[in-house]
């Protein structure tokens, strides 16, 4: 398995100190230069930039190229070029939250996936005991989900 993913994903888990809990789950991952500057601008958190200098080997920085999909509507670059590096190497998954460029992922046919569809399998697997602690911290790191989504995670946990 691979996936390709957005900065938020990767920043919540790695500001909390989780940050290769996605590839445990998802395998490698790759993102575009886009993210990885959005990872590592100065006004990115302290333990993200440090998490992204060490870089792990399970993630990769490629060039998105041009998808000829108009992402314009895209609140920014990281997103547009994430959704059109995913459409170039057809991952397993895009791991990505926001909901527009989820949207705009989907109705192109890709497998997206959140950092609330991360926990449940990550649980499963055994690698987290108390998912809804880790949504909690994930919370108190600045993540937003809307009760919908917060509902359909727990009734996944069941």
């Amino acid at each position: 398995m691979a996936a390709v993913s957005n900065t938020s994903p990767l920043r919540y888990f790695a500001v909390i100190g989780l940050a290769d809990l996605p590839p445990e789950v998802l395998g490698p991952i790759v993102i575009p230069q886009g993210v990885h500057s959005e990872l590592s601008h100065p006004s990115a958190p302290e333990p993200v930039r440090k998490w992204l200098a060490a870089k792990p080997a399970w993630l990769s920085v490629q060039v998105a190229g041009e998808s000829g999909v108009e992402l314009s509507a895209l609140p920014d670059q990281g997103e547009a070029e994430a959704i059109t590096l995913a459409l170039e190497t057809g991952p397993d998954f895009l791991l990505m939250d926001e909901r527009k460029g989820r949207r705009l992922a989907e109705q192109r046919g890709l497998a997206v996936i959140g950092a609330l569809g991360v926990l449940p399998e990550a649980s499963r697997l055994g690698l987290v005991d108390q998912p809804g602690h880790v949504l909690d911290r994930l919370k108190a790191a600045g993540f937003r989900a809307s009760g919908r989504l917060v509902d359909d995670f727990i009734a996944r946990l069941k």
